[in-house]
């Protein structure tokens, strides 16, 4: 069945972005002192508009959007930085291991901001 084999594309891709990420996040945390200049230093801006020119393209590839469509390019941009955000928030606090980090990151890309919101509210009610 076409459904079942999209999905199942569909959630091969979210693993493969989930393992690029833990990848990087790994490396990020055996190099603390470079990560912390890349990510909070005075270029770090710089650095996470490179990420994003990285990134993006990468992104496109691996979820098979072909679309040049205004929302996409949007969609996109609003993953990669709240994924720059956790990055450098992650760098910062260090109040959860990074797989974890990347489990979160992983959860908000298949079940969106308000899902994990709520998720940890009704777990606190």
């Amino acid at each position: 069945d076409m459904c079942v084999k999209t999905a199942r594309a569909n959630i091969e891709t979210q693993f493969e972005v989930l393992g690029v990420f833990q990848v990087f996040a790994k490396i990020l945390e055996q190099n603390e002192g470079l990560a912390k200049i890349l990510f909070l230093g005075s270029h770090s801006e710089a650095f996470a508009e490179k990420i994003k020119d990285a990134v993006v393209p990468l992104a496109k590839e691996l979820f098979g959007v072909q679309s040049d469509d205004k929302r996409v390019a949007y969609a996109l941009e609003y993953h990669v930085s709240g994924m720059v955000a956790l990055l450098r928030q992650w760098l910062f606090a260090r109040d959860m291991g990074i797989d974890e980090a990347a489990m979160l990151i992983h959860e908000l890309l298949v079940g969106g901001v308000l899902a994990a919101i709520k998720g940890e509210l009704a777990s606190h009610a």
